[in-house]
């Protein structure tokens, strides 16, 4: 592994507040149709490997200067405080905080404000992507966590106590409990093994949430993943799946079990929305629209969410 692949570590657990960098300045300045080929190239070195520790806050500073000299919004980003406390579960091998960062500096670049973005906490079960965490995101002096399952965490909203804690932290190597963090927003991919057409099972697996599964492993992560919001009270979460989860319109499908079990953490607390997003649009060497977006909040936040919807599928 050479410094290309881990150029951006640095800016995993804090981010450079509202000053505008030359990339980011020069990916602003174009705010109009994007050559996505001519874009790419100018982060690939001789040896063709991408250099993502450049071209995250470029693309995160195109689309967000896009967004704010169009008529799509995400609502005012001064009312965002000053430092977002964010976790992961199923976090593979990090992206997300990744991406978030980059996002939070291309709105903190773009709107001249203080934005900064703290790491609390991440969830992985496969050690060699723990590895990974723990050598190249994590930083030494953070006080962030890593935890091993989503499905032992979620089981902290129980009575019953286990032999070993389910807030035992990889990284810590003791138990670090996450409902003393004050969560702004959290983010889990849960699996989407059950839900995806490849898998076998696809036909079988249709009705598996309602039917509470747990052999499933798509079934597994996400009632983890709700046991987890459930206890540490994020005020927006942010969760993803394949397409073929469903309709959330048809009933008993997976995806209309996953919009209600949503629906019903603490009782209503969430407002929750569903997008599909194309993944192309992203910058993703693919052309499939394979992955739905459920954005929630606490509905008294003063938080405001895009009421836009894709048409794509």
């Amino acid at each position: 592994m050479d410094d290309q692949d881990i150029a951006f570590d640095s800016q995993a657990s804090t981010i450079r507040r509202g000053v505008p960098s030359p990339d980011s300045r020069e990916a602003a300045q174009d705010t109009g149709p994007l050559d996505k080929d001519k874009f790419f190239s100018k982060f690939v070195n001789d040896e063709g490997r991408v250099d993502m520790g450049h071209l995250l806050p470029n693309m995160a500073a195109h689309y967000v200067s896009t967004a704010r000299n169009s008529s799509d919004t995400i609502g005012d980003p001064t009312s965002l405080p000053a430092e977002m406390t964010i976790c992961s579960l199923c976090s593979g091998s990090g992206c997300g905080e990744l991406t978030f960062s980059a996002g939070a500096e291309a709105v903190s670049n773009e709107y001249m404000i203080p934005l900064g973005v703290d790491v609390s906490f991440m969830c992985e079960k496969e050690k060699w992507k723990q590895r990974f965490i723990l050598e190249n995101l994590i930083k030494a002096d953070s006080s962030t966590c890593l935890y091993d399952d989503v499905v032992k965490l979620g089981n902290l909203s129980k009575d019953e106590q286990p032999e070993e804690p389910a807030h035992m932290c990889v990284r810590h190597k003791g138990p670090c409990d996450p409902r003393k963090k004050n969560i702004f927003l959290l983010k889990s991919g849960f699996s989407c093994k059950g839900n995806s057409r490849s898998n076998m099972k696809f036909a079988e697996y249709r009705m598996s949430m309602k039917n509470k599964d747990f052999n499933n492993s798509s079934v597994a992560t996400f009632y983890g993943t709700c046991g987890v919001i459930h206890c540490v009270q994020p005020q927006v979460f942010v969760l993803e799946n394949v397409d073929s989860i469903g309709d959330e319109h048809t009933p008993d499908t997976n995806l209309q079990q996953v919009m209600q079990t949503l629906g019903q953490i603490r009782e209503g607390m969430y407002s929750v929305k569903v997008f599909h997003t194309l993944s192309s649009d992203f910058f993703v060497p693919q052309s499939r629209t394979r992955v739905v977006k459920f954005m929630c909040w606490i509905l008294s936040s003063h938080l405001v969410g895009s009421e836009s919807y894709s048409d794509s599928y």
